[in-house]
């Protein structure tokens, strides 16, 4: 019989579904999960902040370009590089993969299939929703402009409404548009898989370390090149040889040995030994508004000193 575990969710994105979400679903293998709105523990994101009238052990999730805050959770889940006990790194496209199992879904066409895609196939195609990334937004115009790139996101649209399942409209192309909508070290999203599980040549831009996971030989990486013109070029070359296409199309996907975040056993471990401190008296929740308050003088002090000077 598994044990009682009381637990809420917090300021997660717009139509979060608290029993569909992937750690709701790792813990209760291991937990008999109630939702209750006095948990043991409390697993928050970044799009608000309800989870501070919460006193209880805190886990901060994101799969958006947000650094923890230590000051306020216990538990970290998030892209992020620490050297810290209390930070698990996963990055989201991580998640996407587990949640989904899509693992052995992510293997390379051979190199007579990738001839047959790419004979079967329209140039270019890009999903976005995000207005936000100049880089994605300018790289677009430039290229759509010498070759139509069929656009089916809800921002910038050219094929006449937003399209219902992105995979099953990208997978008619032989590019896809997988720019992030932001660049730092180890924010790498779902946006390069989703290219590779329609077994497409991903034209990405994003994350200055995503050749130490995915082989830099099976996609186009923007940042290679010194301007949006040359990797254009280089783009229009591997379009018009289909032998070149299918060299790159054919190259494996990951650099091997595949990241240790990919085994579920390690983040459910870790979920596990935090949930085990969730009776601790030094929770945050605890302290927060006294360490804040800590905080908040030592910047006084710190201006003050400043000024003197």
């Amino acid at each position: 019989m598994k044990p009682i575990l009381k637990i809420q969710f917090s300021d997660f994105w717009p139509g979060f579904i608290v029993r569909e979400n992937y750690l709701y679903r790792l813990l209760n293998k291991k937990y008999e999960l109630i939702l209750s709105d006095d948990p043991e523990v409390l697993i928050y994101s970044c799009f608000g902040n309800q989870f501070l009238k919460f006193k209880c052990l805190r886990i901060f999730f994101t799969s958006e370009n947000r650094k923890t805050n230590f000051l306020e959770t216990d538990y970290s889940i998030s892209f992020e590089f620490r050297r810290n006990k209390r930070q698990y790194r996963l990055p989201y496209f991580a998640t996407r993969i587990l949640e989904s199992n899509l693992l052995g879904q992510l293997k390379s066409p051979g190199f007579e299939e990738s001839l047959r895609l790419y004979d079967s196939r329209k140039f270019c195609a890009m999903v976005v929703s995000n207005p936000r990334s100049y880089e994605r937004i300018n790289f677009f115009k430039k290229l759509n402009c010498l070759l139509t790139v069929d656009s089916g996101g809800r921002y910038l649209n050219t094929i006449g409404g937003p399209i219902l399942n992105k995979i099953d409209f990208i997978k008619n192309y032989r590019f896809v548009l997988s720019f992030e909508n932001e660049r730092f070290p180890g924010y790498l999203t779902e946006k390069i898989v989703d290219a590779f599980l329609s077994n497409s040549i991903p034209i990405y831009w994003g994350d200055p370390l995503v050749s130490k996971v995915f082989n830099p030989k099976r996609f186009i990486d923007r940042s290679e090149f010194e301007s949006d013109e040359d990797c254009i070029r280089e783009i229009i070359k591997v379009n018009s040889d289909p032998h070149r296409y299918a060299k790159i199309l054919s190259e494996p996907i990951f650099i091997e040995p595949l990241p240790d975040y990919l085994e579920e056993n390690r983040l459910l471990d870790f979920l596990l030994c935090a949930i085990e401190q969730r009776d601790k008296k030094y929770l945050v929740a605890n302290y927060y508004k006294s360490t804040l308050a800590y905080c908040k003088r030592r910047i006084v002090k710190i201006k003050a000193n400043l000024t003197k000077k």
